[in-house]
């Protein structure tokens, strides 16, 4: 009596669907892992240089905190109960470019404001519109920031 594996060998032959089925080794990729006896490895996150990750996740719980850039690079949860606003430090103390994007986590609204001699653009007011809503905070140049509401 012929076995599945079999009967599947046989559909492929009459059909011509082999390019259509997957492999042990393309069902193995789509799991995430090799297959069994496989030789082949699996690219991750670490393996491809290009993928972007932050430099860390740091959560907030107070009503007012200064964005300083221990900050670059991160992602920032503000969970409070209560509005909440952070200020970008001056000094020219940040790189061009830099990064960091911040999420309402909580039920209080997020503002950002930049300290003296900081400028902070945005289209709108520069506040989270709801939970899990995220401001982007991008370093434009010496202590000017563009602020962008609902950014991924």
């Amino acid at each position: 009596m012929p076995t599945s594996a079999d009967k599947l060998v046989k559909i492929k032959q009459i059909t011509g669907l082999s390019a259509l089925l997957p492999t042990a080794d393309e069902k193995a990729a789509l799991a995430g892992v090799s297959a069994p006896g496989s030789t082949n490895k699996y690219a991750t996150a670490a393996d491809i240089p290009d993928v972007k990750k932050v430099a860390g996740v740091t959560t907030i719980t107070s009503s007012s905190f200064d964005i300083s850039n221990s900050y670059a690079g991160h992602y920032v949860r503000v969970n409070t109960s209560t509005d909440a606003i952070g200020t970008i430090l001056g000094s020219k103390i940040w790189a061009i470019g830099t990064v960091i994007m911040i999420e309402q986590t909580g039920s209080g609204i997020v503002s950002i404001q930049g300290d003296d001699g900081v400028t902070v653009n945005c289209y709108g007011k520069p506040d989270t519109t709801g939970q899990y809503t995220t401001l982007k905070l991008i370093c434009v140049a010496r202590d000017v920031w563009t602020v962008i509401v609902g950014a991924a």
